[in-house]
């Protein structure tokens, strides 16, 4: 059976011709998330974000039958060397974790590389695949290994994750084990914030029915992050800030439509206090981004909305809740295990692109993302440093 692979630039085109294609290699695909649906990609190329040059959609075909979609999108950069365009997953590192849409992505991602670097029109010095997980028990994907030889292939970050489990009652009993000192802390945060007044809490998903995109709770959410110590983090990857509120907004609304949506606030006397956005798909939660009022700082109000939340999750049956990469200090109480995502970095055969390849490889693995020595300490540092300087640090967290 011969392989085929369909380049698509147009989103209208997708949406018409390959949406059930789309559903279906969805639901089959391994780690699958909110953020490789088709209702995400939508928005995103609809969307001029910082170097955007174009979309390309590579749809595989086996015989009559789809098989894979890789969705991607062409980076423009200045370098030393000129401009350089590059190919990458249309994540802007949102989620913890990305990938073909296949039941087969290695295969999937295998082929399209080769397509690519055989044919290359869109004149490709880079590409550049991060994000992968580790699709059988968490070890390198066999395209990072294939790939270790000659190119640049490896660990990207550390992310935290909580598989749920057997129940609440045994996973907070297990806390204990984990770190007593830090479960009675919590709990005694969760009384003395009680004592201020009513701590009232709400978890809104779509799906099942409901649509509504509670945009009163989603201002919230983006107050929040404004308020937050992570005002200060100079990505332009938090909810409030200006060069990507009205993207967020078009994928709230879209995520609502879908049934991928779910946020969580808490709130206290009424007023909201700390929130939890993000997506959900069969059963994995990605908790995108978190914040909380900073004048609370002292009684943690964000562990009285984790507990309710994770309770909450047990109780509807979710499979994974994803933390993403960062402060893995913090998070590791709550926590059952890290995961690491992988990279693919592979070069164009010309003058420019292995003169690219051998500047990488001078510079080391400088395009890890996260590792354990991210803290919270660190970033929020960090983000009070970014506040006070013209010259920001370069820092992200969820």
């Amino acid at each position: 059976m011969s392989t085929e692979i369909v380049v698509i630039s147009d989103v209208e085109e997708l949406e018409r011709e390959y949406r059930a294609d789309w559903e279906r290699l969805h639901a089959a695909t391994p780690h699958a998330n909110f953020f490789q649906s088709l209702d995400w990609f939508g928005v995103r190329s609809r969307h001029q974000l910082e170097g955007d040059s174009g979309f390309r959609t590579y749809v595989v075909r086996d015989g009559a039958e789809v098989t894979g979609i890789v969705p991607t999108v062409i980076k423009e950069s200045d370098s030393k060397l000129g401009l350089t365009r590059k190919l990458k997953f249309p994540d802007e590192c949102w989620c913890s974790f990305y990938g073909p849409v296949s039941a087969d992505p290695e295969k999937t991602l295998s082929a399209v590389s080769d397509f690519i670097w055989k044919n290359n029109e869109d004149n490709l010095d880079v590409i550049d695949f991060a994000l992968l997980p580790g699709y059988r028990d968490g070890q390198q994907p066999d395209v990072v290994r294939r790939t270790m030889g000659g190119q640049n292939a490896h660990e990207f970050s550390q992310v935290a994750t909580l598989h749920l489990e057997d129940d609440w009652e045994a996973y907070w009993e297990s806390r204990r084990k984990v770190q007593k000192n830090r479960r009675r802390n919590v709990e005694r945060c969760e009384r003395r914030l009680a004592e201020l007044g009513e701590i009232t809490w709400k978890r809104h998903r779509t799906g099942n029915g409901e649509s509504a995109p509670e945009w009163e709770m989603f201002d919230q959410c983006v107050e929040l992050a404004g308020m937050s110590w992570q005002d200060g983090l100079i990505d332009g990857n938090t909810l409030h800030h200006e060069s990507v509120h009205g993207f967020i907004r078009d994928v709230h609304e879209a995520a609502s439509k879908a049934g991928g949506l779910d946020m969580s606030v808490l709130y206290l006397d009424g007023k909201p206090q700390a929130f939890v956005y993000g997506y959900h798909y069969l059963g994995y939660v990605d908790l995108m981004r978190v914040g909380y009022n900073p004048e609370l700082a002292k009684l943690a109000p964000g562990n009285a909305l984790w507990t309710r939340l994770i309770a909450d999750s047990f109780e509807r049956g979710d499979r994974i809740l994803d933390f993403g990469p960062s402060c893995l200090d913090y998070k590791k109480f709550w926590i059952s295990e890290i995961e690491d995502s992988f990279i693919v970095t592979q070069y164009a055969s010309t003058p420019k692109g292995q003169s690219l390849r051998l500047a990488q490889k001078v510079r080391g693995k400088k395009d890890v993302l996260f590792t354990e020595k991210d803290t919270n300490e660190r970033s929020k540092r960090l983000a009070a440093e970014n506040k006070k300087s013209d010259t920001p640090n370069q820092t992200l967290s969820r």
